[in-house]
């Protein structure tokens, strides 16, 4: 591929620290590939080994690996000599490259300089993973609470507003809030004290709740039991690169160019230990950054739209800031209509931070008049009717018109009503695939699995027996499944198999590969995966794995079915994608439904909110035949911040929507959307004219 001149500027900068801000389909993968190759073939002295690579997910992660793999087997094969020597060894190199995603990339300097015991955290490399840590914490925490106001006779307020269950899931919004903004619990909560309270209820809940996080607190770093949590990984880096000079040194002995990739995703830890390490000595890295602050659409997981500015800043003052806005992914009749909606949106809503530049079309794609009604469709849709019934029609139509289903990506804002429309796409005999939600723990096949482990660890009880029975894996053949408890009892089950091992029996015993098709085989082999995983996490028995599974079928939680590796790559199919799935990804014809659906009260109105300068705020609500609402005194300072922040997301989410379509855009909305409403359609409306 050649490069264009703006990307040409890009991969021959000769900087020690350079952003790159690379717009979508600008095709900063190549660019970022390309780049490290141009340092390789320019200094003989350098190797793949010098560069630490990160990238947001494992996925990038491969691919990136590929594409320079490609690079270097063409240098390969073009060279002779001692270049032909050198590009074979840096071919052998690239496997063990550091190129991995953030978390492993930590996880490498805590290794490197573990193990580490500190007065507020320690670490080993042989400590485990683990996630629900805090669900347990917080469990633990409210229980001695509430104990102990039983002790002194004394009533709790907070659960006169909200029950037990909604009063841990606010403590573990505000725990994980101030955690990954990298907050000081204490100076949080002693920013706005219960005595600033303008009511009594009001004064007493924020005592309840400071007092439960206090706990959280102490409890948490306690029961972690050398464990460590992904979050962690990040904030122990940055504080071991804080306080230990020399490991920062010897990072940059080792490292000669740093490279990040998808930079607006970083979080405030992230950006830190970036500054640390790339601290502007002589014997710092230097550093490539390419990011898309228009594209930052995952504050949810802790990007900083903050924390990338101010790194925007710095870098503009000791390095180049360099863009990328030719848009190669869409066509130009896409590309303007984008820039019409975003040019209509920066003038109706100035006070919005979210303000993108425009995307250029390439020379090669130029042409003297573009008509943008070519490259979208409106459809508006009654108010009783169903939009999912609606869609999938439409879907239909193109097919029998000829089109090729895999070129069709239904994209949506949440993953809640995906199994509607897949359902649906099957009545209609259209194949898709579902992206980013499933009905996996609802298979039959899980199901029956679950009923085998329940009625095991039931000691057999003859009614949980009847559904084990009529299972696939015994087919109501009683000798079958009497052997396969006898060999269990035998081995002591119980007390000695890993869940794993568990089903792995089961699946051995009963043949079920023989019986089974190819779905739902590999359905049964990936439970089997997770429960190892889950199992080398928590350490678990098949108890425990019984309730697991039994709150993973009850909960509706959502997981895709296992991926067929023959079915990997088939084009043939509507995907059904969330827009955060979908990133990255493209798609000659891009639906949009439910454009007309407003953001939900308690997503606008949160229940907890963390400023670092305005505290802690809280807003509950109780249905006692009518709803009652306690708002905390400092509320509505830190909500006006952060609706600006929640409408500036947004917007970023509908520009990672609309920039994901190569040849056309398709709209559903409805004909009654209400013109004030906070909604997808209504910041659409500049096109709606041309419908």
């Amino acid at each position: 591929m050649k490069l264009t001149k703006e990307q040409q500027i890009v991969v021959e900068k000769d900087e020690k620290i350079v952003l790159v801000k690379a717009g979508a389909g600008t095709g900063k993968t190549e660019v970022l590939a390309r780049k490290i190759l141009h340092l390789l073939e320019k200094n003989v002295n350098l190797s793949i080994t010098d560069f630490a690579i990160i990238t947001f997910t494992n996925k990038a992660t491969d691919n990136l690996k590929s594409r320079i793999k490609d690079y270097l087997y063409s240098k390969w094969q073009g060279s002779s000599g001692q270049e032909k020597i050198r590009f074979r060894y840096e071919l052998e190199n690239i496997n063990s490259a550091n190129i991995s995603t953030i978390h492993k990339f930590c996880k490498y300097i805590l290794n490197q300089a573990g193990p580490i015991s500190e007065h507020n955290y320690s670490y080993s490399s042989n400590y485990s993973i683990k996630n629900n840590v805090l669900d347990l914490t917080i469990k633990l925490s409210i229980e001695e609470f509430i104990q102990e106001k039983k002790n002194l006779n004394k009533s709790i307020v907070t659960f006169n507003y909200i029950q037990v269950y909604e009063f841990e899931k606010y403590i573990k919004q505000a725990f994980n809030q101030i955690k990954s903004k990298g907050y000081n619990l204490e100076k949080v909560i002693e920013i706005f004290p219960p005595v600033l309270e303008d009511h009594r209820n009001k004064k007493e809940i924020r005592e309840e709740f400071n007092l439960v996080l206090k706990k959280v607190n102490k409890k948490y770093y306690n029961l972690k039991n050398r464990s460590i949590d992904t979050e962690e990984l990040l904030e122990y880096t940055f504080q071991l690169l804080k306080n230990n000079k020399w490991i920062v040194e010897e990072l940059q002995n080792s490292i000669k160019y740093l490279f990040i990739d998808e930079f607006q995703d970083t979080s405030m830890y992230q950006t830190e230990i970036v500054r640390l390490i790339c601290n502007s000595n002589e014997k710092s890295p230097n550093l490539f950054l390419v990011g898309d602050a228009k594209q930052s659409i995952y504050k949810f997981r802790g990007a900083d739209q903050s924390s990338y500015n101010k790194t925007a800043n710095w870098v503009g003052t000791i390095g180049s800031v360099l863009p990328l806005n030719t848009n190669f992914r869409s066509t130009p009749e896409l590309i303007q209509l984008v820039n019409v909606i975003f040019q209509s949106i920066r003038e109706k809503f100035p006070i919005i931070s979210f303000k993108p530049e425009n995307l250029r079309i390439p020379e090669f794609k130029f042409k003297p008049e573009i008509d943008i009604k070519s490259a979208y469709e409106w459809i508006l849709i009654d108010k009783e009717a169903d939009y999912s019934e609606e869609v999938t029609k439409y879907v239909q139509k193109l097919i029998v018109e000829g089109e090729n289903p895999g070129n069709i990506a239904i994209l949506f804002r949440k993953n809640r009503s995906m199994l509607s429309y897949a359902k649906k796409l099957k009545e209609l005999n259209v194949s898709y695939s579902l992206v980013g939600a499933g009905d996996f723990y609802v298979q039959k096949e899980v199901i029956d699995c679950y009923k085998v482990l329940k009625y095991y660890t039931s000691f057999k009880n003859e009614i949980l027996e009847l559904e084990v029975l009529e299972s696939k894996f015994f087919n109501n053949n009683k000798d079958l499944l009497l052997t396969f408890v006898s060999k269990l009892d035998n081995q002591s089950a119980i007390q000695e198999l890993t869940p794993a091992q568990f089903l792995d029996m089961l699946f051995s015993i009963s043949k079920i590969n023989t019986i089974m098709n190819q779905q739902e085989y590999a359905n049964l082999l990936k439970l089997k995966e997770l429960v190892r995983k889950l199992n080398k996490q928590e350490n678990i028995g098949i108890y425990a794995c019984a309730d697991w599974l039994s709150i993973q079928i009850n909960s509706n939680i959502e997981e895709t079915q296992a991926t067929i590796v023959e079915n990997m790559y088939k084009k043939n199919e509507v995907e059904l994608i969330t827009i955060h799935k979908a990133k990255g990804l493209e798609f000659p014809i891009v639906i949009l439904p439910e454009l007309d659906q407003p953001y939900g009260k308690f997503i606008k109105n949160p229940s907890i909110l963390v400023d670092n300068k305005l505290g802690l705020g809280f807003y509950y609500r109780a249905y006692n035949g009518n709803y009652v609402e306690l708002k905390s005194s400092n509320y509505d300072s830190i909500i006006d911040q952060y609706e600006t922040d929640l409408y500036s997301e947004e917007l970023r989410v509908l520009y990672v929507a609309l920039t994901r379509a190569e040849e056309k855009l398709v709209f559903f909305g409805r004909n009654s959307c209400p013109s004030q409403e906070s909604c997808f359609q209504n910041w659409l409306d500049c096109i709606k004219p041309f419908y």
